[in-house]
Parts: C-alpha cells; sequence; structure tokens
C-alpha cells in the first residue's frame, strides 16, 4: 500500500509573535504488510512553514523540513500493537539559528479495550 499527500493549510502558529502559519507540503508513506502479524513501513516528508509576523515588525520566516524513517510493527493479537522505527529530520530556516538535524528512534506499544 502506498499512502500519499499534498496539502496547504493554516497550521499551529507555535511561535509567540506569529500571526498565522501557513503549512505547505506532502508526504509518501508506501506500506509492506509482510503477514497478518507484521507490517513494514517507511516515511518521506517535506514542509515548508511560511510564518507570518505582524505587520508592524514585520517579522516573518520560513522553515523547510525533511523527514526520513522507517518503522517495523507486530501485532500478536488484534488488540495489542508493538511498534519500533526511526526517523531522521533535518529543517532549514530563515532564522539563523533555525537549522537542525535529528535523528529519533522510537518503541511504542498499544493494546486496545
Amino acid at each position: 500500500t502506498i499512502a500519499a499527500s499534498l496539502s496547504r493549510d493554516v497550521g499551529p502558529a507555535d511561535d509567540v509573535q506569529t500571526s498565522f502559519v501557513l503549512v505547505t507540503g506532502g508526504y509518501v508513506r508506501p506500506r509492506w504488510t509482510v503477514s497478518d502479524k507484521v507490517t513494514v513501513q517507511a516515511n518521506a516528508e517535506y514542509n515548508v512553514w511560511d510564518y507570518h509576523g505582524d505587520f508592524l515588525t514585520g517579522h516573518s520566516y520560513r522553515n523547510r523540513v525533511r523527514t526520513f524513517g522507517a518503522s517495523v510493527a507486530y501485532r500478536p493479537t488484534r488488540k495489542i500493537l508493538l511498534q519500533a522505527g526511526w526517523n531522521r529530520e533535518s529543517r532549514t530556516s530563515d532564522l539563523i539559528t533555525g537549522d537542525y538535524e535529528v535523528d529519533v528512534a522510537f518503541i511504542e506499544g498499544r493494546v486496545g479495550f
């Protein structure tokens, strides 16, 4: 299965001096169901976050965020899910200290009722 999306939407303003954020981007997430219990998934995402500030100060800037990753899910029963994966996120920004690169590994467990 391959899920893909392109979007342009107003996002959350996580900067207190920002009036609103316009988020434009897309993702591709291929998923392979190896068996009834095991699924392998990948993730490639690119977004541009345009932060529009107030008109008096002219405080506006742009972040470009790229995310790549993969995960493996194991479902021993219908109501139990165990998942592990890794994501690499890289951001370039118009702000002087806004660039970063980070690797995130995760382990997740869910139990349904």
